[in-house]
């Protein structure tokens, strides 16, 4: 059994690779096309999924200084991506969230990543399909047919 376990967790994660890969692929070239960096659009991102975080987050999300983020940012504001707006519980502080444009600039990133994913699951549930019912009886599938050998 353990014997098993050991294939399905290969097989999951090579799968798991794969689909980080392609999806990260899409994401990059989307990005480029934009003309914005990966960390950009990673800023973006996270604004996107945390609506108004602030400048600390950011860096701690990008792991740089509170001034290289905040300078991150300013580009963003100038480009109109962001804006930064009052915090209403505390007026010294700053709120992030995405503008129009940058509603428009990262959704087709997400629909971009969503499309890979769901093609890389398509083709699992394919193989799935033409060795048993599930992806984990495909795993063990494989890894009895990878026995046999």
């Amino acid at each position: 059994m353990d014997q098993i376990r050991q294939k399905y967790l290969e097989v999951f994660e090579r799968a798991m690779g794969q689909i980080m890969q392609r999806s990260m692929r899409s994401f990059w070239q989307y990005t480029k096309e934009q003309g914005l960096s990966m960390t950009q659009m990673v800023a973006l991102r996270h604004i996107h999924y945390n609506q108004d975080c602030n400048i600390s987050q950011i860096s701690e999300e990008l792991g740089v200084t509170a001034a290289a983020s905040s300078q991150l940012l300013d580009r963003l504001v100038q480009q109109g991506l962001i804006a930064r707006r009052e915090n209403p519980n505390d007026r010294r502080h700053k709120q992030l969230v995405l503008t129009e444009k940058g509603i428009f600039i990262f959704s087709p990133a997400l629909s971009s990543i969503s499309r890979s994913i769901q093609s890389h699951f398509e083709s699992i549930t394919s193989l799935s399909r033409t060795c048993s019912p599930s992806l984990a009886s495909s795993a063990v599938c494989e890894s009895r047919s990878l026995t046999r050998v």
